[in-house]
């Protein structure tokens, strides 16, 4: 792995925990099969590394990079589904409560950053922008500029003003 240009692992504080969730799913809003709870594979804590390291995800890039630089992985919640209909109101809201709770006690000891995994297409049947709500409740837990937080998108995801206010990086994601 490599770092981004103008970022050194070698210049990174030799201590650092980071904050690891994903949250991708693709919206066909003209799909009438809603993308309930049940569509999604949910995994949480040392599951998600369980599950996902060594497999040709996101995650699993991610889970490389930061064990290249040493640093200590904090996972939070992986949720993921296949192209769908919007989530339904109530099935977003779980999705978005676990991952939040999940956060709260991955970074019960503190931590130097957060990489948040997501797609950047999803829409819910009431909530247009999913990934920014979980980003709104991501900064509201690690505070206001206190924290690094950094998103990868799908190169075609939505990018909205409230992902973009919300992260100090976005990466786009390309296989």
């Amino acid at each position: 792995p490599r770092a981004p240009p103008g970022l050194s692992f070698a210049a990174m504080p030799a201590a650092r925990r980071i904050l690891l969730a994903a949250f991708k799913q693709e919206t066909a809003s003209f799909n009438p099969v809603p993308t309930g709870y049940d569509r999604f594979e949910v995994c949480a804590g040392a599951d998600l590394r369980r599950t996902l390291a060594g497999t040709n995800t996101e995650v699993a890039g991610v889970l490389d990079v930061l064990d290249a630089a040493g640093a200590e992985v904090a996972p939070a919640v992986a949720a993921w589904s296949g192209s769908g209909g919007p989530v339904p109101a109530a099935d977003l809201d779980r999705l978005l409560g676990e991952i939040d709770a999940a956060a709260a006690r991955a970074v019960a000891g503190g931590c130097d950053g957060a990489c948040v995994v997501l797609h950047g297409a999803m829409a819910g049947a009431a909530e247009v922008d999913p990934e920014g709500a979980l980003l709104q409740r991501l900064r509201a837990r690690l505070g206001a500029g206190a924290v690094p937080l950094v998103i990868s998108l799908d190169l075609h995801g939505v990018l909205t003003d409230r992902m973009v206010e919300l992260s100090d990086g976005i990466v786009p994601f390309h296989t």
